[in-house]
């Protein structure tokens, strides 16, 4: 009652000023006074200080009363004495009340609470009250709305109300509203701003019922914007942001477009992460994407706390992430970095596959790798990656990450797991390497990693792959088992390719203490599939080696060229006992050296460059001023006719066969006359001899060898003692003795006819010890060189101590469509040493004869004396002849002897 009998004084006073407001005072404090006998004590001094209606457009008109109060807790009394205002309101058809704090100022936009007065709000339809869509709202209007929207929340809360100022933020406030709040709370009664946020501003029944816009609570929690979220923002909202957090774009659209992105993820990882993790914190600003043919990929950096577990963190991302995404894979950068990459499309998800040399690439590679190395680790361990590269470039990716194990975990344990590593990864092979630092790389290779140096090109750093081939090399002989007891296997101490053939690799090894040097040649060719190298072999050991070191020759295919035609400047300037004839796998020539090995025999089929090569050998031979002597009863040593023959000693054709008994017996006779000669100068070679008195060499050329053997036949029996079968066993038989005689004499050159400077070459398509012992040939044979040249058996060709290399080395010369070339072969020497070769070409006979042709022709030995006696005809046989013919096991009686001796003669 004295409010009202005081203020019905002051406007009696100051009638001039009777306005509207004046009323609208007094009517509310005869309103307040009403209620006052239904509210608290708090009320009973109560008196109105200011109140007005408001009315926007076609909105409902809101009466706002400010009272001043007694009370000591505004904040109680609001709590308090809203349900009876409301109640109270409602018998005069206000169905909007609500009681409100008061602000003391707003100035600086930061309001402070008036704690002596209150606000009552009244309207008749809560449906038109107005809200933040309402047009022609200004900043006043809009922070009473907000603040009757956070009163309305806090009654559903039954939490004390805050105060906001709200203000206009649209780059459009015309076309679409956008409004940014600030909130301020009493500090004694003030409840956690976050929980605003969070539960208020989503609720249907909270501040978006009255305000009529979607609400966003900023990240930091300094500020709720109402806005649709396409709403284009102006700057008016930068004053109030983070300074420093989500982006330093000076957009405020852009900082609250991401805001709203980091407030999704950031409610993801929550709810996807065990409750102990901290979600990570985007670094937007430095997120990029990449778009390539098939996919594109967003590379997003993210800080994590020291106390992360990276399992975690790869097991909650997908679930933490948007749903439209193909793939999501996490790169550890750095200690407390990481980078997630979202994919979309169909991206390449094995590394075999990846071939970008970009940021975007390398990261994807160390997702995979870091995702396949730790699921191979216990929970608690970790490979952190250091650094990764993608050390080629083009279509065969081979990639190295450097790896800190931590937490325990090892390289044994990655190496057990190495299968499911390379399932993760989707990589064809890993290769591991121990860094000084105790740090490993680990390489993950394609397929088809480019190793060969003529893919030198493709490599980022040409070193890398040397590097790359000297580790593979040194592990494969540990992946085969040939380590010492420590577990360490051969290093490779030197790494270099043949200067003129870069396909061929000479690769240097140094063995660790306890290994024998003979486990390495009897695992060459585990060694060699292990490895994934075509053509390999051990090349003899030096006193440059030490105790433990070899050397090695490697090569991806075979390291021949299909043909090599003959080196005749070479051929020239060597000395007289040295006749090349063909190239090693290094290149290097492979020569026939008399001075230890004396005799060769060159074996082949038909197609495989047997003739060529004893035509070069026999033109080595007359370009070195040999003598020469060329037999082939079989065939007529077609090859040697139009330049070889007007040069021979001798030249013994096709069905010569006694000349071929005579020509060997009148070599026989010949060593033996040189070793009178040698015997009476008191040397033992003929090269010790005065040069004037010294007999040139002579080269046997005897071809087609095992032709001439296959004339050896069986007598037939002759029971009836027909005439016929008896002369063609007289026959037989001389031909067998001839071959006897022959065989003996040639094993008798072979043994002796070194120091008499007389040398065998023959020719045959297989020629093995068999072929020879009939002849009690075992020392003949065994004193022989042995070419094999195409894929024949080695068994029985080559020493039994040979037949796996050699085996080894016909594969290794094979030609990309599996077979092996003309020319082509093994070559065993008299010492047992055994090689791959590529025979010379010396081409047909008239590039020959362009050799020799300064060589001048010479008239042929006679070898008359020694021709062997023809066959006897049946006449000329006499009865002991004849009856020697018959069965030895026929009883011949005397009646017998007489029948045969009337005969007729």
């Amino acid at each position: 009652m004295w409010a009202t009998l005081t203020l019905t004084i002051l406007y009696l006073i100051d009638r001039p000023r009777q306005t509207e407001t004046w009323q609208q005072i007094i009517n509310a404090q005869q309103t307040i006074d009403e209620w006052k006998e239904n509210l608290s004590k708090s009320w009973e001094q109560a008196y109105v200080t200011d109140a007005q209606t408001i009315t926007v457009g076609d909105c409902e008109p809101v009466t706002v009363i400010k009272v001043r109060l007694t009370g000591q807790d505004i904040f109680s009394i609001i709590r308090n004495d809203q349900p009876i205002i409301a109640s109270l309101a409602s018998e005069q058809h206000y169905r909007w009340a609500q009681l409100l704090a008061n602000p003391r100022q707003r100035g600086n936009r930061e309001p402070d609470f008036d704690l002596t007065q209150v606000r009552v709000i009244l309207a008749n339809n809560e449906q038109q009250l107005p809200n933040l869509t309402t047009p022609g709202i200004d900043n006043t209007i809009a922070t009473l709305i907000t603040d009757m929207a956070y009163a309305h929340a806090s009654n559903q809360a039954n939490k004390p109300a805050p105060l906001t100022y709200t203000f206009n933020v649209s780059a459009n406030p015309e076309e679409a509203p956008a409004w940014l709040t600030l909130i301020s709370q009493d500090r004694t009664h003030a409840i956690p701003i976050e929980e605003i946020g969070l539960r208020w501003l989503p609720d249907e029944n909270g501040t978006t019922r009255i305000t009529h816009l979607p609400a966003f609570c900023d990240f930091d929690n300094r500020f709720h914007l109402y806005a649709e979220e396409d709403t284009e923002l102006s700057n008016e909202g930068n004053p109030y942001r983070h300074p420093e957090a989500i982006t330093s774009s000076d957009s405020f659209n852009d900082y609250i477009a991401l805001s709203r992105r980091y407030s999704d993820e950031d409610t993801n990882w929550h709810d996807a992460l065990p409750s102990i993790v901290q979600p990570p914190i985007p670094d937007y600003d430095s997120e990029y994407q990449q778009e390539y043919a098939q996919y594109a990929v967003t590379v997003t950096p993210y800080q994590v706390s020291s106390l992360t577990d990276m399992h975690d963190m790869y097991d909650c991302a997908p679930l933490a992430m948007h749903p439209d995404c193909a793939n999501m894979l996490i790169a550890p950068t750095s200690d407390y970095t990481i980078a997630l990459l979202t994919f979309y499309g169909t991206p390449p998800l094995r590394i075999d596959l990846l071939t970008i040399n970009d940021e975007a690439g390398e990261l994807q590679a160390r997702a995979l790798a870091y995702r396949a190395l730790n699921n191979a680790l216990l929970q608690a361990q970790e490979a952190r990656i250091i650094n990764s590269r993608l050390e080629t470039n083009g279509n065969n990716p081979v990639w190295s990450f450097t790896i800190s194990l931590n937490n325990g975990a090892t390289l044994t344990q990655l190496r057990k797991k190495q299968n499911s590593i390379l399932t993760d990864i989707g990589a064809h092979a890993i290769l591991w390497e121990t860094l000084p630092d105790g740090n490993i790389v680990m390489y993950a290779l394609n397929s088809t990693p480019p190793l060969e140096l003529k893919q030198l090109n493709q490599w980022r750093i040409g070193s890398r792959q040397k590097a790359l081939i000297e580790l593979i090399l040194a592990d494969a002989w540990g992946a085969i088992g040939l380590t010492n007891s420590e577990g360490q296997a051969p290093q490779v101490t030197d790494l270099k390719p043949l200067p003129h053939n870069h396909d061929v690799l000479i690769a240097s090894f140094l063995m660790p203490a306890g290994l024998a040097e003979s486990r390495f040649n009897t695992n060459l060719d585990k060694y060699l599939t292990q490895a994934n190298y075509f053509y390999g072999r051990l090349l003899p050991r030096g006193e440059e080696h030490g105790a433990r070191g070899f050397d090695m020759i490697l090569a991806k295919q075979s390291p021949f060229p299909t043909k090599v035609m003959a080196d005749w400047q070479l051929i020239r300037q060597t000395d007289y006992l040295t006749l090349p004839f063909a190239v090693d796998d290094l290149g290097a020539p492979v020569s026939w050296d008399l001075t230890n090995t004396y005799h060769i025999a060159v074996m082949g089929g038909t197609g495989t460059g047997k003739s060529s090569l004893m035509q070069i050998l026999v033109a080595d031979a007359l370009i070195k001023q040999w003598n020469i002597i060329i037999i082939d009863p079989s065939k007529g040593a077609m090859d040697f006719t139009q330049w070889a023959k007007p040069r021979a000693l001798n030249f013994v054709g096709l069905g010569q066969l006694r000349e071929t008994e005579a020509t060997v017996s009148w070599l026989v006779n010949e060593m033996e006359q040189r070793a009178k000669l040698m015997s009476e100068h008191g040397v033992g070679n003929i090269r010790l001899l005065p040069e004037e008195t010294r007999p040139h060499p002579i080269l046997l050329v005897f071809d087609e060898l095992n032709g001439y053997l296959g004339r050896h036949r069986q007598e037939a029996a002759n029971p009836g003692r027909d005439t016929d079968i008896a002369q063609s066993n007289a026959q037989i038989r001389e031909i067998n003795n001839s071959l006897q005689r022959t065989m003996t004499a040639l094993s008798r050159i072979a043994l002796e006819g070194r120091a008499s400077g007389i040398h065998l070459l023959l020719g045959g398509q297989r020629l093995s010890l068999d072929d020879f012992r009939s002849y009690g040939g075992d020392a003949f044979y065994r004193s022989l060189a042995r070419v094999l040249l195409g894929n024949g058996e080695a068994a029985g060709v080559v020493s039994q101590n040979n037949i796996v290399a050699a085996h080894r080395l016909q594969n290794g010369i094979k030609s990309n469509g599996g077979t092996i070339p003309v020319g082509r072969g093994i070559w065993q020497n008299a010492e047992g040493a055994l090689n791959a070769i590529q025979t010379y070409y010396g081409g047909k006979q008239d590039s020959l004869l362009e050799q020799v042709q300064h060589i001048p022709e010479i008239t042929p030995v006679d070898v008359s004396m020694f021709m062997p006696n023809q066959t006897a005809q049946l006449g000329n046989i006499s009865a002991e002849e004849l009856l020697a013919e018959q069965d030895t096991t026929t009883i011949i009686t005397d009646t017998d002897l007489d029948d045969a001796e009337e005969i007729e003669l």
